[in-house]
């Protein structure tokens, strides 16, 4: 998330800029640490826990079929999966000939 925040502002006109996969078979509100890594370091940078939705499995896939973008990491841990809705990207210089 750090890398992709550093380039990608989220949509802050949205109730919920950041969405992951849920873990199947856990009462709502649970993340499992990789989930809460990355929740931790979104406060970090502003975001509250709030912003954040956990989507069931199936219907992650669903919403992710629309992604314009996927990045691939090496975390290999289960659960890991996060989708940032991007914002407007406010410093764009055009490139001069």
């Amino acid at each position: 998330s750090q890398a992709i925040l550093s380039v990608l502002p989220l949509d802050t006109d949205l109730k919920y800029p950041i969405s992951h996969m849920k873990v199947c078979h856990t009462p709502d509100g649970f993340r499992n640490e990789a989930q809460q890594e990355v929740v931790s370091h979104l406060a970090s940078k502003g975001f509250l826990e709030s912003q954040v939705e956990a989507i069931e499995r199936f219907a992650f896939y669903e919403r992710l079929s629309d992604a314009q973008v996927i990045v691939q990491t090496g975390d290999l841990r289960p659960y890991a999966n996060f989708m940032f809705y991007k914002g407007l990207v406010t410093s764009f210089q055009p490139h001069s000939n």
